[in-house]
């Protein structure tokens, strides 16, 4: 068979789908594909009535490529080695979320630290919200405290969540 064309790579949390036209079949059925996954060099082989597939169990932030192959009675096609793509997942839950009291300016600042996992893509901001129905305050990805100021007397909880190019974390 001739050699696949048309790749399209979609990452995913731990995962990559890969999708692709059809090749010339060389006058035999194409039987069966094979990805060969890069690094790792894993094996991947589907039923030759498929133009796509998901590898799974790939490490978040990892750039991987992917050699696919048709294959039929005849033998195996040309190689097609796809550019590299990164999967990637929400980051994880900020930690050691604390608070502090600012009782002359009627203001609660918030500090967390990063989160240990980012999903394999970069933390852009965080949001922190006010259970109490404070509007939410986004910070950049390197400030790692909010403040909240001309609040009513009571008790306050804050959410803190990370954001990537994936969305909004835990």
């Amino acid at each position: 068979p001739g050699a696949i064309s048309g790749v399209t790579l979609t990452p995913g949390d731990g995962q990559v789908t890969i999708t692709w036209t059809t090749p010339p079949t060389g006058g035999s059925p194409i039987t069966n594909y094979r990805i060969l996954v890069i690094p790792g060099a894993n094996k991947i082989v589907i039923d030759g009535s498929a133009a796509s597939v998901t590898a799974t169990d790939l490490e978040n932030g990892t750039p991987y490529q992917f050699q696919i192959n048709a294959i039929n009675a005849i033998g195996t096609g040309s190689s097609v080695l796809t550019k590299l793509v990164t999967p990637r997942g929400l980051p994880g839950a900020p930690g050691n979320v604390t608070a502090s009291l600012d009782g002359e300016r009627r203001a609660v600042v918030v500090y967390w630290e990063a989160p240990s996992e980012n999903g394999g893509a970069e933390i852009t901001s965080y949001i922190v919200t006010s259970e109490a129905g404070s509007a939410g305050e986004t910070t950049d990805e390197d400030e790692l405290q909010a403040t909240f100021v001309d609040l009513a007397p009571g008790t306050y909880s804050f959410l803190v969540r990370a954001v990537n190019s994936v969305g909004v974390g835990e």
